[in-house]
């Protein structure tokens, strides 16, 4: 596939993906070191017993958010640790923004952080990682996004 930008290069990556919690993933933003991204949730597949958003995909999608603001900076990583904090229940079939920034751009590890918000923009989860650095990762030599014609 022939991509125009780097956020569409992300998109692809995060689309065909296996894991399927990331099937429901459209990213709004990728820039070097801060990914953003919407999760539309869907009651069969992502709600608890109650009917909230089950804490697992907060946590896989944290984990996922944060490692991809980390491959935005050409490095290869895999998750050493990370931690989280639940502030506020999802109902069911739920959209989540996410934003994740890397706060320590280390040669062997990298430190995140991680924000998850409702549709009112009201702060559910928040967390932080630490990945270890693999290697160097090429990103493709294309712009990061193309600024709209109008």
């Amino acid at each position: 596939m022939e991509y125009k930008t780097l956020l569409e290069y992300f998109q692809d990556h995060t689309s065909a993906h296996p894991f399927e919690v990331l099937h429901h993933v459209t990213l709004r933003n990728v820039s070097p070191g801060h990914v953003e991204l919407d999760f539309y949730s869907e009651k069969q597949l992502h709600s608890n017993p109650r009917g909230d958003v089950y804490g697992g995909v907060h946590l896989s999608l944290s984990d996922y958010l944060m490692g991809l603001a980390c491959i935005t900076l050409g490095k290869q990583v895999t998750t050493a640790q990370i931690n989280g904090n639940f502030v506020k229940a999802l109902p069911k079939n739920a959209r989540i923004r996410g934003v994740s920034n890397v706060e320590h751009n280390g040669q062997t590890t990298m430190v995140t952080s991680c924000r998850l918000y409702n549709d009112m923009g009201e702060l559910v989860f928040m967390g932080s990682g630490t990945f270890m650095v693999l290697g160097d990762m090429e990103l493709p030599a294309l712009p990061w996004s193309l600024l709209d014609e109008e």
